[in-house]
């Protein structure tokens, strides 16, 4: 079972994302350290057993970049994407910010290796922009060298540390009194070493106190002090050295290919190479030993592998995760989650992306051209939107690229629509492709599909199988998604610049578009929209119309057809200043959850605002809590359990908001959560199954009140405290509940909550 995909308590987070590539490996204190690109897979070498870290549990970050063992203070350095590492124990984390946020460095700032000298407790990271000292011991940094090239490797034999550099390799002997800041200091290892005058290198390493350098094409080792002779050659047009390790018996080199291919080659302790190895790789970039003498193989491609020893066949070691952390649409339906990969960039370009769709019911389930033979024969890319039917086992999923597919979730069959058997058109000027960009259902049950750049850009498949088209009054014709109301009134969201949002009256029947209103679009020229292009479009529980802007959000509480109907921009206190809702955000998804309550996904993190929009009640960011980037793609929303799915340029995660879902009367069990409460239990108490917004008492046996609140939804939080913030005492309280629906009978319900504090 995996780590994070276990039910989570009230405030909590939860991670959902891919942990099966390894972009870098290491070994030590009894354990093998595989770097995904979204989190830290741990494994104890006597038994294999796994353990799981993400952001949510602990680590500073998402995307890592390399891993490195420090065996002396026992803790594995992480570096990340963004240049930030972390000194990691299972029990701390202690994250280092100076070369992210340091303003003085220009351009790149990326790490690439980090080497460990023993002897000074120092570690030396290989930059983009030179080298850099690190004390493991007094946690501060040392020398910075700026080169105005870029450091591949490093690494440290006794007081000498050996780089490999664009222009070659260099060293500098720190018994010496030169400035190691200064590279003019630094020794360039060249003709007089018997290696070229000019000559590139990407891998230095220290094997049996010996140097190995990658010099071009070649494999050089140290002979005599400082003096080299080759010992191996590979094919540069298609390899670069990207490792070399030593195991027991000899040295390891890993060759990564240019075009997803790579080898690892063994070489004994005479340099010979004994075995090459390409059986267990795809796009292998490192390979080192652990201390039961299996040796461990980091792969980019899907599946963690081993061998037993140099000759033994390939093992895998799979755990079960999404098939990757690109995602652009998020659906959830009887708690299970389905999952667009994307394929379409934010112009609405092609991203030729074959990763498919992912699904998850306890387990993950990846469909793709890879496992799927229906998406490799017919050549199915870009998955871009996902939509479960609301009644059968049905998967509808949008392409942007080969129109729409039927996917049945009992057998797995499909059915394949496009313009030769449906409604649905080929894009104008890419008439071999039928790009579809958003779906919904109508309360009928009809299927609205938006048809990007089609002639006629939205069609209908009914609940009788017929398929209409109609034509919109905007140019170009790009629907980029689409939302359905009550009233049977269907918002779509133009992309572009000058897009703005266009509302269609289905009318009395599907198939007449003159039965309806006359359509209406609105832009920044005649409504309040501050700006025409419009990012995201959702319909809250009175009917209203949230739509989300590059500058902020407009509400529309009125009938669209109305000619005075223009929207309204809500209005929130700023530090005792009113402003407009968002106004400087671009507002990339909206979600209503069970309490009316508006999310906004953002490109500066996650707003919760007040069901009217006037009070933000959270904010959440990178730096202030678990989310994996501030740039927001998706959002989703379990009426079940209040679980809220949050799809981000890092992956996809979740968190447990304090509602859910509700109807006008309470469900058939009430119940709280947990209950009994013992007394370790420090979180919120949440009670269960309520009607929608219903107020709710709790007193104790004597009938004397402690608690009053409102349910957010279907729930109602208890501290377990009493007005005056004190710990109520050890007994059984009762929780009243009703409806406050005036205009509706009341509907009552009794529950118990046994506190054992």
């Amino acid at each position: 079972m995996l780590f994070s995909q276990s039910n989570i308590s009230i405030g909590e987070w939860k991670s959902y994302l891919p942990l099966n590539n390894g972009k870098s490996i290491d070994v030590g204190g009894g354990n093998i350290y595989i770097a995904a690109n979204a989190g830290l897979i741990v494994l104890d070498e006597q038994d294999l057993s796994e353990t799981f870290y993400t952001k949510v549990e602990g680590l500073s970050g998402v995307s890592i970049e390399k891993i490195k063992f420090d065996e002396v203070r026992n803790q594995l350095i992480i570096v990340y994407e963004d240049s930030s590492f972390d000194l990691f124990t299972p029990n701390s984390t202690f994250q280092v910010l100076d070369i992210k946020l340091n303003t003085d460095i220009l351009g790149s700032k990326k790490v690439n290796d980090v080497a460990i000298s023993q002897n000074n407790s120092n570690a030396y990271l290989s930059t983009d922009f030179g080298i850099v000292e690190y004390d493991l011991e007094k946690r501060e940094f040392g020398f910075s060298c700026f080169t105005n090239e870029r450091i591949f490797d490093a690494d440290v034999r006794g007081s000498t540390i050996f780089i490999a550099a664009e222009s070659g390799s260099y060293y500098f002997d720190f018994n010496s009194n030169a400035n190691p800041s200064d590279f003019n200091t630094w020794t360039f290892l060249g003709l007089e070493n018997s290696l070229p005058e000019v000559y590139g290198c990407n891998v230095v390493s220290i094997v049996n106190e010996k140097i190995y350098l990658n010099v071009d094409d070649r494999i050089l080792v140290e002979t005599t002090e400082l003096q080299f002779e080759e010992v191996y050659e590979f094919d540069d047009s298609n390899y670069h050295a990207a490792s070399i390790n030593s195991y027991s018996d000899g040295w390891i080199l890993t060759l990564l290919g240019n075009t997803s291919t790579s080898d690892v080659v063994f070489f004994n302790n005479e340099n010979m190479p004994i075995v090459i190895e390409n059986e267990c790789t795809n796009f292998s970039n490192d390979a080192v030993q652990d201390g039961e003498g299996r040796i461990w193989i980091s792969d980019r491609w899907d599946g963690v592998r081993y061998k037993d020893n140099v000759d033994a066949t390939c093992q895998y070691l799979n755990f079960n995760g999404p098939f990757s952390s690109e995602l652009s649409d998020v659906k959830i339906k009887d708690d299970q989650i389905f999952v667009a990969s994307g394929g379409v960039s934010d112009i609405f370009n092609y991203n030729f992306s074959d990763r498919g769709f992912y699904m998850y019911n306890g387990q993950w389930t990846n469909v793709n051209k890879f496992n799927y033979q229906p998406f490799n024969d017919n050549d199915i890319l870009n998955v871009f939107q996902v939509l479960p039917h609301p009644k059968e086992n049905k998967l509808y999923i949008g392409t942007y690229w080969a129109g729409l597919i039927e996917y049945n979730l009992d057998d797995q069959s499909y059915i394949q629509y496009d313009s030769s058997n449906s409604s649905l058109g080929v894009a104008i000027g890419d008439e071999q492709r039928t790009r579809i960009s958003d779906m919904a259902f109508d309360n009928d049950g009809n299927l609205w599909i938006a048809n990007y750049a089609a002639e006629k850009p939205l069609s209908v498949l009914t609940t009788e199988g017929i398929w209409h088209s109609f034509s919109i009054g905007t140019t170009p014709k790009s629907i980029a998604s689409i939302a359905v109301n009550e009233q049977g009134q269907i918002w779509m969201r133009i992309a572009g610049n000058s897009g703005g949002v266009y509302v269609y009256d289905i009318g009395e029947s599907v198939a007449d578009p003159t039965d309806g209103e006359t359509p209406r679009f609105f832009t920044m020229n005649n409504s309040e929209l501050p700006t025409s292009q419009i990012k995201s479009i959702a319909i809250d529980k009175s009917g209203d119309v949230w739509v989300g802007t590059t500058e902020g959000v407009v509400v529309f509480e009125c009938n669209p057809f109305d000619l005075d109907c223009v929207g309204s921009q809500p209005l929130v206190d700023q530090d005792g200043n009113l402003g407009q809702l968002l106004g400087s955000e671009s507002v990339q998804a909206i979600l209503i959850d069970g309490a009316d309550r508006k999310w906004f996904g953002t490109k500066k993190g996650l707003f919760l605002q007040s069901s009217d929009g006037e009070l933000q009640l959270d904010h959440f960011t990178e730096s202030n809590s678990p989310l994996f980037s501030d740039e927001i793609i998706d959002l989703a929303y379990n009426d079940n359990n209040g679980e809220l799915l949050i799809g981000t340029t890092k992956g996809l995660q979740s968190y447990r908001t304090k509602s859910s879902g509700a109807t006008r009367k309470h469900a058939a069990e009430v119940y709280a959560f947990p209950n009994p409460v013992y007394p370790d239990y420090q979180g919120d108490i949440a009670i269960k199954g309520l009607a929608r917004n219903a107020n709710v008492k709790i007193t104790d046996m004597n009938g004397k009140l402690v608690y009053e609140t409102t349910a957010l939804g279907g729930q109602a939080i208890w501290n377990g405290r009493n007005y005056n913030g004190i710990n109520a005492a050890r007994g059984v309280y009762l929780v009243f509940s009703s409806t406050t629906n005036t205009f509706e009978d009341i509907d009552t319900h009794v529950a118990k909550i046994l506190l054992m504090k």
